[in-house]
């Protein structure tokens, strides 16, 4: 199982077992992850094999911004004996997804090969909600390699209506052609 699933089940797991606590674990987490980036020696520490478990739970405890059940310690707890430490930020990632799914918020990427004015980001912002409905959550970004069109990505659904893919579709059926 990769990293990204075990962050998807334990995101799972914290909204079932805390849903009062789920915003402070998220925020937790998502320092965590953070804090462990920043500073080697914090990962070193709680993914080293010869430090009892028990001292880096009470570690994390002492860092807390206020205590956490103990059911969650638990939950805490497997991960560190698994020393997986690093899934910490894509717990809390997938934590910020699951929330967004349950009140119907869109998050979408939207990459053009430039950048889009305001008054086309909202007429485009405006028939996406009306497809998906709920709130959207719209991410600009642009790639100049796209040559034209645009490139939307809404959770797993890629709708790629760009010039560079239609370009490599059609070099793809010539090499098809050219070598029969």
């Amino acid at each position: 199982m990769s990293g990204g699933l075990f962050a998807r089940e334990y995101a799972r797991l914290f909204d079932r077992l805390a849903p009062g606590e789920r915003k402070d674990i998220q925020e937790y987490l998502s320092e965590l992850g953070a804090s462990a980036l920043r500073l080697e020696g914090l990962r070193n520490f709680l993914d080293h094999p010869a430090i009892p478990n028990d001292d880096k739970l009470k570690a994390l405890e002492a860092a807390a911004p206020e205590k956490f059940t103990p059911v969650v310690w638990r939950v805490f707890g497997d991960i560190l004996k698994r020393r997986m430490t690093g899934i910490f930020p894509l717990i809390a990632e997938e934590m910020e997804r699951l929330t967004e799914e349950a009140n119907n918020i869109h998050a979408v990427g939207i990459t053009s090969a430039q950048p889009l004015s305001p008054a086309l980001q909202a007429a485009l912002a405006e028939k996406l909600i009306a497809q998906l409905g709920g709130t959207l959550k719209p991410r600009f970004t642009v790639d100049p390699s796209l040559f034209a069109g645009l490139l939307i990505k809404i959770g797993d659904t890629i709708i790629d209506n760009t010039i560079k893919t239609d370009l490599e579709h059609l070099r793809s059926r010539l090499m098809t052609i050219s070598s029969t």
